[in-house]
């Protein structure tokens, strides 16, 4: 079973400071997400292997339910990343991307793990 406080924990590492008022709502993402690994794997329990894959599917849950119902306007993604230089090589990106896009594209990425999820799935008799 996913533990609240790892979920915390990595909403934390994200930018997102959890409150005591959050928990319910992390308790429905937390059976969401067990309950969505067990049914596409056909699986009793989350595998210990899949421990941070389903910490990481809960936060983005959580997070785009935050989104949803208009709880999350004083969460900061962070500047967009205009430039980068390593060594001799420097990439700059120019042009901006808008909040709605960067946000989409980390909820698509903590929750979209099907592929890792395929590796646990069990024949369905």
């Amino acid at each position: 079973m996913i533990n609240p406080d790892d979920v915390k924990l990595r909403l934390s590492c994200l930018g997102y400071s959890a409150t005591d008022e959050d928990s319910d709502g992390i308790d429905l993402c937390i059976n969401d997400t067990e309950e969505y690994i067990c049914c596409f794997c056909n699986i009793e329990s989350v595998p210990f292997e899949l421990y941070n894959t389903a910490v990481d599917m809960c936060c983005g849950a959580f997070l785009k339910l935050k989104s949803s119902i208009g709880e999350l306007d004083g969460y900061n993604l962070g500047g967009a990343l205009e430039s980068i230089t390593e060594g001799d090589i420097s990439l700059s990106y120019t042009g901006s991307i808008s909040r709605d896009v960067l946000f989409d594209e980390l909820i698509k990425r903590l929750m979209d793990k099907d592929k890792i999820l395929i590796g646990f799935r069990r024949l369905k008799w």
